[in-house]
């Protein structure tokens, strides 16, 4: 099978997912899919659902409706076998707090009943804790404990890696040493993740793909490709002589122009700023306003989800 056919093969897949407290809806008829090999990023507000879909895939809440698959398997007792190629962070990662990070690991093994004699040591050496000798967890850092907690995810040789929030908290030094080390487990283990985080521009250098959550409904499923697209580079011009300057653009081949209030409008494209500004120029046309704007990964979701600031995005 080659890299193309091994990144169009969906492992996991949610169809219809609802779970319910009481009388309230925590989630609502959600669907989506990972395929091997990709990274995804799961973004939404708090409360939005990502934890609790992340709990139903891990099997520790019951769907109220829907349906998991996980390697081709939905039935119990498949998810079950299924569940045993994942590794899921659920919030904080549980630790002994009073033991060593290779007694954390060796106990780790012991559960998934794994006997080798050298996983313990190259699982520290990949997450970077290997020179830290017999330090008690509870005198790490958090950074330190975040990536213990990925070593023992990743005990049983996982094909998915699922994580809640693996860079909470974290100062910058801590979120790029998690971030190299999720695309380092991705790019030379081909480990599939999906990832949830409040820090959107920390996802738009992480992820391949995007899950959209917003109270408990899925509103979008996209590409880095396709969100490149929706968040590219905005020309934003205001004039009074709009049409004038929208006719002169036409001849530079300008056709997406949109228009906006006060006599502003905009066109994305791969043209040059300068070249545009003088053509503009040429023409005596006055502007008031001109300018190189970029749409964020923040300010899209904001726009999605209806310019809704109440809660962070999470």
């Amino acid at each position: 099978m080659d890299t193309q056919q091994l990144q169009r093969e969906v492992i996991l897949s949610v169809e219809g997912m609802t779970k319910r407290y009481g009388k309230n809806n925590v989630v609502s008829n959600a669907s989506f899919q990972l395929e091997r090999g990709k990274i995804y990023g799961f973004i939404g507000q708090n409360g939005a659902g990502k934890t609790t879909i992340i709990r139903m895939l891990a099997g520790y809440a019951k769907l109220n409706a829907g349906r998991v698959t996980i390697f081709g398997q939905s039935t119990e007792k498949g998810l079950a076998e299924g569940r045993k190629k994942m590794g899921i962070i659920v919030e904080n990662p549980a630790l002994y707090k009073n033991m060593s990070a290779y007694d954390n690991i060796e106990i780790q093994k012991t559960l998934y009943g794994i006997k080798s004699d050298t996983l313990t040591e190259e699982l520290l050496q990949l997450v970077g804790l290997a020179n830290i000798g017999k330090r008690k967890v509870k005198n790490f850092s958090l950074g330190m404990r975040q990536r213990l907690g990925i070593a023992m995810a990743l005990v049983n040789s996982p094909e998915i890696l699922i994580l809640d929030e693996p860079v909470n908290g974290l100062d910058p030094v801590g979120i790029v040493e998690i971030r190299e080390l999720l695309l380092k487990l991705n790019r030379e283990r081909n480990i599939t993740i999906l990832i949830s985080s409040h820090i959107l521009s920390e996802l738009y250098q992480l992820a391949t793909d995007y899950i959209i959550i917003h109270r408990g409904c899925i509103l979008e499923k996209l590409t880095l490709e396709q969100l490149d697209q929706k968040c590219a580079s905005y020309i934003v011009v205001q004039t009074e002589e709009r049409e004038t300057a929208k006719a002169v653009l036409a001849q530079m081949g300008v056709t997406n122009i949109e228009d906006g209030d006060n006599n502003f409008f905009r066109f994305r494209g791969n043209y040059d700023v300068k070249e545009v500004a003088r053509r503009l120029m040429e023409e005596k046309i006055l502007l008031t306003h001109f300018s190189l704007q970029t749409e964020s990964l923040e300010n899209y979701f904001v726009k999605l989800i209806g310019g809704e600031t109440n809660g962070q995005v999470v």
